[in-house]
This record gives C-alpha cells, structure tokens and sequence, in this order.
C-alpha cells in the first residue's frame, strides 16, 4: 500500500491469504498465486533469501556456520533487519513500522475467558527450546482462572491446553480477537494476533 501510495500505480498483489486483506486494501487489486499478468512494467518478490551454492545448499559463512542471507535480494540480510524491513529492503521505500489492516471477521465468544498460545512452526529455528517453558505459561494462566487454547496446524502436547488445530484461518482470527491476550514464536500466526490488536507476546531467537 505504501508503494502504491508513493508511485500512484496499478499495483497487483498474489498471496496465499487473499482473503485476509482484499477488502481492507480496496486500491489494491489481489491475484490468486500463478495467475499470468500482461505487460508489467516491473516485479517484485518478497521474501528470505538465502545464499546458496549450484547445487542449492546453503553456504557457509565466516564462523563455517550457515545462515548467508542473499544480499541480491535482502540487501541487509534477513536475520539482523525486523520483519517489515525485509519487504521494505526489496521495494525500495523508507522503513517504518505499519500495523496491517484485516478484514472484518466476527469475534469469538464462549462463556470463559481465555488466551490463546502457538507452539509450533514449519521452521523448527523458531520454536522455544525451553523443556516445559509452555506447561509453566499454561500452568501460570490457569490458576488465573482461564482457560488456554492452543492454535497449530497440529495436535497439541502441551498439558492442560484445548488443542484447536488444523482449522480454516477464518476461525482462527475469530478465536484470536476473543482472547484476551496471546503468546506465540516468530510465526505468521503471532504477527496476526498483533494485527487484530490482540495483546501479543512472541518469543523469538532466530532473527
């Protein structure tokens, strides 16, 4: 949006989440990914690149550990910029923290007060290696009085916790704006409790 706003173009955005920002985007017009359009004057990939040798394996860097962002593509390398600068690297605009906009979804309301927690990643950097870090925080919230759900893809293993997993995103973003606060890794789900304004803690060690 800061890009359109700055060139005053027609700009065409493919995600998988479409869904999520059509409507409160409205200038903007979404594509579904690997939909072909005509006559770009030009195209961008958002991403985390890294450096990887011929055969595509990540190289070594200085402290033979691996971890070489592409700096082609992520100028600054991903790991030391925050998350917005990635994109903002590649687009070429002026950073500044911007809180996305979501479209309207109804909220969740059963009759407890709840948080909700996010264990997992598809990147296991991102996950807590804290043997019972999870159960501590589950224990903690419940002698608070409430209950804590815990939103993945998969099945939960985390005692005391309702496991709410491998659900459509819609009714993960009403579960989210109905708790009263949420604690999550570096993972998409985290940057979409802050963007829903729900109270949101991420624990993170990988960038």
């Amino acid at each position: 949006e800061e890009f359109r706003l700055k060139y005053n173009g027609k700009i065409y955005v493919s995600t998988h989440w479409n869904k999520l920002f059509d409507k409160s985007y409205p200038e903007i017009e979404f594509v579904r990914p690997g939909t072909t359009l005509h006559n770009l004057y030009a195209f961008y990939r958002i991403g985390c690149y890294e450096n990887n040798d011929e055969n595509g394996k990540p190289k070594l860097n200085d402290n033979q550990s691996y971890g070489y962002s592409d700096t082609n593509r992520n100028p600054n390398g991903w790991r030391s910029v925050p998350l917005q600068k990635v994109a903002v690297d590649i687009l070429g605009l002026e950073y500044k923290e911007i809180k996305t906009r979501i479209n309207e979804f109804p909220k969740y309301t059963p009759k407890y007060e709840y948080v909700t927690i996010s264990e997992y990643s598809t990147m296991l950097a991102k996950q807590w290696n804290n043997l019972g870090g999870w159960y501590s925080i589950v224990e903690y919230f419940t002698k608070k009085g409430y209950k804590v759900l815990s939103l993945n893809t998969k099945q939960s293993t985390t005692k005391g916790v309702i496991s709410i997993h491998n659900k459509d995103i819609i009714e993960i973003i009403s579960i989210l704006k109905g708790s009263k606060m949420h604690i999550g890794v570096g993972s998409g789900l985290s940057w979409l409790s802050w963007a829903l304004n729900v109270p949101t803690v991420i624990i993170s060690g990988f960038s």
